[in-house]
């Protein structure tokens, strides 16, 4: 659980206080359902006619995520005993209700189209049309989604079945062919030893071509740099795993699902971007497909810092920052015990007698930053000898893990930072008032679920702060 004590993302009191009709009209006032109706109705007016209103299927759907209605089941009971809820998910007198069915069936329609996701983008896009999302500081970071219909043992079975079946490997137009098939680990064969030097040039040989048989997601994430995110979307594993991490209380927490990935804006609090996942895939690793997609859907924004925590201190996500043009403050993960020499904790400079250079600037033209004497040095019998200097430039790009514009630890660094929280208070809203803690549909219906909880976030979010702007132009 979060203990992050903020104030609140929005004023979700004064909506939900609103009668029904009224909040729900100003929260889908914005919301285009052409899209959606496109791939759900029929394409041809040939067979059977249609006589269920996908329109107001979709509407009950989101309107059951945010008055917390946790399955099928209890919101189809809603429709047949309220009359009033029936007409506020806009229901014709004429239209029959839904079975359960038929809901399943709308459940596997959104899953393959993935409409959801582009209406939330579409939602977004107008935010930023309105002036309500500032991209100049982005921060990611995923959570944890149970499934609470699991059976381990079972998807287990399963996944050591697919494993030993053939797995596509992603082929770019450059690279050498490679085989579907996968190769035995050769590293479980090696005796014990120093080898010679053709038993040397064999190893390095079956190990590059055991690694090109692997599929994408188990090679370095250095090579899932090159490729588009719509070539690495569908790679992305979507069935129940199990996985662990640390909690804010320091202990290791199991649970079986999948994992939210979500890149937001951390001053207007909006998902720009999110992935969905199996649970045990690596933080970073999907970092680098849900950049992509960022900038896929906003090739014109301008992102000037981008925010993370000591998950995603990865080289290659350092990278992937970087194309988009805008510099990584990602928190910096420890594997050594000591720093380099010359250096500090935090990567400043330090002088002969022990005392650390103090951030100052830094040059944009020559991306470098800037560190001047500290005061401990002023008296320093070395400045006359010149073996005290006054002023140290390093280049950001010799290191991008340990030089970051700002620099680490410097107040204008921690200042920044700070707006990394806005993810964490966005899953706790999230799960708090839009059912995203757990999941009972499996692998891309569960992704539904999830679409659903982003999708009825930002149109609350967006409704909300039309009000305020609306209230604002009215009190000037």
């Amino acid at each position: 659980m979060y203990t992050i004590r903020q104030e609140e993302l929005f004023s979700l009191q004064e909506l939900m206080e609103m009668a029904p009709e009224n909040k729900y009209s100003i929260v889908f006032k914005t919301l285009d359902l052409l899209p959606a109706l496109r791939v759900l109705n029929k394409r041809t007016h040939r067979g059977r006619p249609e006589e269920l209103n996908y329109a107001a299927m979709v509407y009950a759907m989101l309107i059951g995520t945010i008055e917390r209605i946790p399955t099928t089941k209890d919101l189809l009971k809603r429709l047949r005993t309220n009359e009033e809820f029936r007409r506020t998910c806009r229901f014709r007198g004429s239209d029959a209700i839904p079975s359960e069915a038929s809901f399943s069936r709308l459940y596997t329609k959104l899953a393959d189209s993935g409409v959801l996701w582009e209406l939330q983008r579409q939602v977004i896009s107008l935010a930023a049309a309105a002036g309500f999302v500032s991209p100049s500081f982005i921060s990611f970071d995923s959570t944890h989604v149970e499934a609470e219909e699991r059976q381990p043992r079972k998807e287990q079975e399963v996944e050591s079945k697919a494993e030993s079946n053939e797995q596509p490997v992603l082929e770019m137009e450059h690279s050498p062919s490679t085989s579907a098939k996968r190769l035995e680990d050769p590293r479980k064969k090696y005796k014990r030893g120093a080898p010679t030097k053709a038993e040397a040039e064999r190893r390095r040989l079956e190990r590059e071509a055991w690694e090109a048989s692997l599929p994408l997601f188990e090679r370095k994430l250095e090579d899932m740099l090159p490729y588009t995110f719509e070539q690495l979307k569908p790679l992305i594993p979507i069935h129940p795993s199990t996985s662990s991490k640390k909690g804010s209380n320091g202990k290791l927490m199991w649970w079986h699902g999948y994992k939210l990935h979500i890149l937001a804006d951390s001053k207007g609090h909006y998902i720009l971007s999110a992935l969905f996942s199996s649970a045990h895939v690596n933080d970073g690793r999907l970092a680098i497909p849900l950049l992509k997609k960022f900038q896929t859907d906003f090739p014109d924004w301008k992102v000037k810092h981008a925010l993370a925590d000591a998950g995603y201190d990865v080289m290659a996500v350092y990278k992937q920052v970087r194309s988009l043009g805008a510099w990584p403050l990602i928190d910096y993960n420890e594997r050594a015990k000591k720093p380099p020499e010359g250096l500090n904790e935090n990567f400043h400079p330090v002088c002969q007698e022990g005392h650390s250079y103090v951030y100052d600037s830094f040059d944009a033209k020559n991306k470098s930053l800037k560190f001047t004497r500290p005061q401990e040095c002023k008296a320093c019998p070395l400045e006359k000898s010149g073996r005290c200097q006054r002023v140290y430039k390093i280049k950001v790009e010799k290191d991008l893990r340990r030089f970051t514009v700002p620099a680490r630890g410097s107040k204008s660094y921690k200042k920044i930072y700070k707006k990394r929280t806005t993810v964490e208070r966005i899953f706790a809203y999230l799960k708090g008032y839009y059912g995203l803690g757990a999941s009972r549909k499996r692998g891309k219906r569960a992704e539904v679920d999830a679409a659903l909880s982003v999708l009825s976030y930002t149109l609350c979010q967006y409704a909300v702060d039309c009000m305020r702007q609306k209230q604002q132009k009215q009190a000037a």
